[in-house]
């Protein structure tokens, strides 16, 4: 906190500069020599300088004169005010009673001046610590949408070249797998039930042609194929897809 706050200044000074008709006889002290005067009282010494309060005040057992010019703007406020209890001092003469004067020192509000380094404290930390929640959940809206296109769209391309490599896989595996005969009709394709297959299905299939998956033989019509059907389930559940050849 190196930068002062007016809000903070002013709750100070409003402290420090209580009108002397809320005390009765006590005054403002005016003047550098009013307040050391007041140095009778016990405090331990007395400095002057360009500090954040002006005029008379004290803080730990030493009473300060506040120039009134602008002050270091390099000063750890935080520390000054926090580190003691700042009390505005009051000049009085011989006729004021010596109780009156310890009303009036005892009754500068520090806890109203703490719980205003509080706030501002607390504000600071939300200003600086508080993320764009607008921001943060719009891109988490446009990541579910995204995830959802991803998930509800077959990369036909991708299964394609799956299903290619497999092809190739098959080939130099079994020497008689030869890939100019792939499956040309839904006859064609009928026919390599002797392989062992348990049934054969012809429809509109998210790919053409003759392929096999678990333990089932189907021909893909290569007609739009139905948009509600669910492709992960197809694709992914049990077994994998493999190419049929004849």
């Amino acid at each position: 906190m190196n930068t002062p706050d007016c809000r903070l200044l002013l709750a100070l000074l409003a402290v420090c500069s209580i009108p002397p008709a809320v005390f009765g006889q006590p005054t403002e002290c005016l003047t550098e020599a009013d307040c050391e005067e007041q140095m009778t009282e016990g405090y331990d010494k007395f400095e002057v300088g360009n500090f954040p309060l002006s005029g008379c005040f004290s803080k730990d057992n030493i009473l300060y004169w506040g120039t009134g010019e602008n002050f270091d703007q390099s000063m750890d406020l935080e520390a000054f005010f926090q580190s003691g209890d700042v009390e505005g001092v009051f000049c009085f003469t011989h006729e004021t009673p010596k109780d009156e004067i310890d009303v009036m020192q005892g009754e500068a509000d520090i806890a109203a001046i703490e719980n205003t380094i509080k706030e501002l404290d607390d504000e600071m930390d939300v200003i600086h610590g508080e993320a764009d929640i607008a921001a943060i959940e719009n891109t988490i809206k446009e990541l579910d949408v995204e995830m959802d296109a991803m998930h509800a769209e077959a990369d036909i391309t991708a299964i394609e070249n799956t299903l290619k490599e497999l092809d190739n896989e098959m080939v130099e595996n079994d020497p008689e797998v030869l890939p100019e005969l792939e499956c040309l009709t839904e006859i064609d394709c009928e026919e390599q039930m002797s392989r062992g297959y348990e049934k054969f299905e012809v429809g509109d299939f998210p790919l053409a042609g003759c392929f096999a998956k678990d333990g089932i033989l189907y021909w893909g019509t290569g007609e739009t194929f139905n948009e509600s059907m669910d492709l992960d389930a197809f694709f992914q559940g049990g077994g994998a897809v493999e190419g049929v050849f004849c």
